[in-house]
């Protein structure tokens, strides 16, 4: 069967049209029933999964596709982290990310250093409220959290913000609402939209501040 062919079947059998919730679990320690690990589910049914377990070069064949293909989404980075752990080399091909919850001090920096292997990152939606519920929420931090997946993109030689910039805003971001506050989104053009959950009181000032480029940020912080 030529390869073309195969591929279309790898992709009608591990592509899902919506994003993809790894699911399931695995104890890793027998004595804290509480540490698990989220493992890959099939988008189309629990058989189709087993298409890379025929052998070597299915395997080989279908991974760019499950792993490139498909958005995944966690409840929230420590989840990632997991599941970055478990796929090892796949993290390569991995261009879509959402992330349900809020930044996390600890798992998010892990995270984003994990997907230093993953060049082909495109999309990652990360919750973030426009206007910091409390002092562990702010743009410097979050985009510090980003930098050492910018600095593996970046160009050897000397540190250049406006370049950091670029690559930064290469990464599509998705602003989901705090409780109260505004709601913006970054679209596939990198132009800022105000969400229908905006409140017209914040978006004068406070949204308009918050909700600046990515590079005027850095340019401005770093």
């Amino acid at each position: 069967m030529p390869r073309e062919i195969r591929d279309e079947i790898y992709k009608l059998a591990l592509v899902a049209e919506h994003p993809l919730l790894p699911e399931g679990v695995i104890r890793v320690e027998k004595d804290d029933p509480a540490n698990k690990w989220t493992l890959l589910r099939s988008p189309r049914g629990q058989d189709s999964i087993n298409l890379l377990l025929t052998c070597k070069q299915v395997y080989y064949e279908a991974c760019p596709i499950i792993y490139g293909k498909n958005c995944f989404t966690f409840t929230n980075t420590s989840a990632a982290v997991k599941f970055l752990t478990i796929i090892r080399d796949n993290i390569a091909y991995i261009r879509r990310i959402h992330i349900k919850r809020a930044w996390e001090s600890e798992h998010s920096p892990r995270m984003m250093e994990m997907l230093v292997q993953a060049p082909n990152l495109q999309y990652l939606a990360f919750p973030w409220p426009c206007i910091p519920a409390n002092g562990d929420f702010s743009l410097q931090k979050f985009v510090r959290t980003l930098m050492p997946w910018v600095n593996a993109q970046g160009p050897p030689g000397r540190w250049d913000k406006r370049a950091t910039a670029r690559l930064v805003v290469r990464l599509y971001l998705i602003l989901v609402p705090a409780p109260e506050g505004c709601h913006c989104v970054r679209g596939p053009t990198g132009v800022w939209e105000h969400g229908p959950a905006c409140k017209p009181e914040f978006v004068p000032a406070a949204c308009r501040r918050m909700c600046r480029p990515f590079a005027d940020e850095l340019d401005g912080r770093f």
